[in-house]
């Protein structure tokens, strides 16, 4: 019997087609598994940006890095 956690709810909350993938079809889910859509790698490169605009904006500052 399948059943659902609250990280499975989660992940249907955010896209129901990846959780059906991931129960039904694992391996498809595997294969395509941390791949950006076009909007969401726009995102990412925009926060680059910002991230390169703050340094030249307080070049004195320090960069504490995350884990």
């Amino acid at each position: 019997m399948n059943h659902l956690t609250k990280t499975d709810f989660i992940q249907y909350l955010n896209c129901p087609e990846s959780l059906w993938l991931l129960k039904n079809k694992k391996e498809e889910y595997n294969k395509h598994k941390g791949e950006f859509s076009e909007f969401q790698q726009k995102i990412i490169n925009e926060g680059y940006q910002v991230e390169e605009y703050a340094e030249k904006l307080f070049p004195e500052a320090i960069n504490i890095p995350t884990a």
